[in-house]
């Protein structure tokens, strides 16, 4: 009969151990706690046991005070499921903690049954002298008589992504997304520029921003329900010019600081793209940036359009949302890199057409809002025919008129109307309609806690951004400003 094993004492439950089993040795690579207390005084006899075995494999075992650890034996839950693996990785994964208890009262000492796991791994078709086919490592826990829970798993590998998101003050997440959007090196370098810079908050302190906001109506409408909103404009100066370098950085700045399931509202400058310019713009649904040669008000206009966008990605891998809204008329949506968006975000992208005379303006505006958040389709309101008529009867707020002796020779024949300047401001309901579905969806989405977009899981093998380095929007000012490279990530 071999000798008996050697007995374990109980020890606190936040003590852990992990040993090696292999080669037939025992070997305790952490058998200390914080009181000094050697969990294995002994090992001779269980060596001697394990002296003629090629490799043993453990279980992670569980003990409670009244009892005492007798034997390292395997169960039948364990032969089964090692039997029902097909790879050496799931086999891996189908070893579950199992509790083995010896009761003080029985006499004698329980049965120790030791594996071959050669020869198990052989029964089952693998060749168990290739490294990937044996686990050998196991932990042990030894837990107190009021904790019944299972070990605590291992906290899970980083990505490479995640090590290198926190060089740009970025989730993982938010990373992969954006690499996947394919935003370019230089707004990589950016954001890095901004989280080292002692002087730039990296605070989440913002729930809302409008941008080109004019009189701030949505801005309002939210600031009023209590949440932190802020708003930006070109008529406000360069700082609040998105075309400008210093704009720039104010836009990505903010968005920064926009808390988790924030919101955006966009009513970027529409005049070189409705219908009434189309004769000084040149722009087409086929042509939407215009022919050549372009006005300055169009090129000013596509780069408006374009670094929007590039923020709008930026935004969406945030975990947050953005609202467009244009005239039914204006080709905005038409620009290339909205389109780009479009495809990018899939069922994600949202659009519907709505009245804003429904919300209170005094001229019926059919209007189109696109963006990245469901709520906006309920934004949709409809107008019925005699409220049109009564609207448009009102020539003092028309919003267009008509030369009828230009139109006679073939000339262009549309000018703005009185009541053009009033549409650009938005109607007070339209604002509280947009501060109101927002905050819904906000709250809705912190209770649930999961972003809309969906996580990346691709290998980071290699993973950088595209070709695409983004040239419409003209970005060397502000690299220059910054110093910082556009051909490869700084950190």
């Amino acid at each position: 009969m071999p000798p008996p094993l050697p007995t374990l004492e109980v020890v606190p439950s936040s003590s852990r151990l992990t040993a090696d089993l292999r080669e037939g040795e025992f070997w305790p690579l952490s058998s200390m706690d914080e009181d000094g207390f050697d969990y294995f005084q002994e090992t001779e006899h269980l060596n001697t046991i394990l002296a003629d075995k090629p490799r043993v494999a453990a279980l992670p075992v569980s003990c409670n005070v009244r009892s005492t650890l007798r034997a390292a034996e395997f169960s039948r839950t364990f032969r089964q499921q090692m039997q029902e693996a097909t790879t050496p990785s799931e086999k891996r994964r189908r070893i579950d903690p199992a509790v083995f208890v010896a009761d003080l009262s029985l006499p004698g000492d329980p049965a120790v049954e030791l594996v071959d796991v050669d020869e198990l791994f052989r029964d089952m078709g693998h060749d168990a002298d290739k490294e990937s086919d044996i686990d050998v490592v196991d932990t042990v826990d030894v837990l107190s008589s009021d904790d019944d829970a299972h070990p605590i798993p291992a906290p899970p590998a980083q990505r490479r992504s995640d090590l290198r998101a926190q060089h740009y003050g970025l989730s993982g997440r938010t990373f992969r997304t954006m690499v996947k959007f394919g935003l370019p090196f230089l707004f990589f370098n950016i954001l890095h520029w901004m989280f080292v810079n002692p002087n730039i908050s990296n605070d989440k302190d913002l729930s809302f921003i409008q941008f080109y906001k004019g009189a701030g109506i949505v801005e309002a409408a939210v600031s009023e329900r209590d949440w932190v909103a802020c708003g930006f404009d070109y008529i406000f100066g360069p700082n609040h010019d998105s075309t400008s370098p210093v704009g720039f950085l104010q836009y990505t700045q903010a968005i920064r600081r926009l808390v988790l399931f924030g919101g955006t509202h966009w009513d970027t400058q529409c005049c070189s793209w409705i219908w009434m310019a189309r004769s000084r713009t040149k722009r087409s649904a086929a042509y939407p940036l215009g022919k050549e040669p372009r006005l300055p008000c169009v090129d000013t206009g596509n780069l408006q359009v374009s670094r929007m966008v590039l923020h709008w990605h930026f935004i969406v891998a945030l975990g947050c949302c953005f609202l467009l809204e244009q005239p039914i008329s204006s080709l905005m949506t038409c620009h290339p890199r909205v389109r780009q968006t479009q495809r990018l975000l899939g069922d994600l992208w949202r659009s519907c057409t709505t009245w804003m005379g429904a919300y209170g303006s005094s001229t019926p505006k059919l209007t189109r809002l696109s963006g990245s958040a469901s709520w906006i389709l309920q934004l949709r309101r409809n107008l019925t025919w005699s409220q049109k008529q009564m609207m448009r009867g009102n020539k003092a707020d028309a919003t267009y008129l008509v030369n009828e002796s230009r139109k006679a020779l073939g000339l262009t024949n549309v000018t703005g109307g009185p009541g053009l300047h009033g549409t650009q401001m938005y109607p007070k309901g339209y604002g509280e309609a947009v501060a109101v579905l927002w905050e819904s969806w906000h709250l809705d989405k912190q209770r649930c806690g999961l972003p809309e977009l969906p996580e990346d899981d691709s290998s980071d093998e290699d993973r950088m951004p595209g070709e695409d380095r983004w040239p419409d929007c003209q970005l060397n000012a502000v690299r220059d400003l910054l110093k910082v490279p556009d051909d490869r990530f700084i950190v």
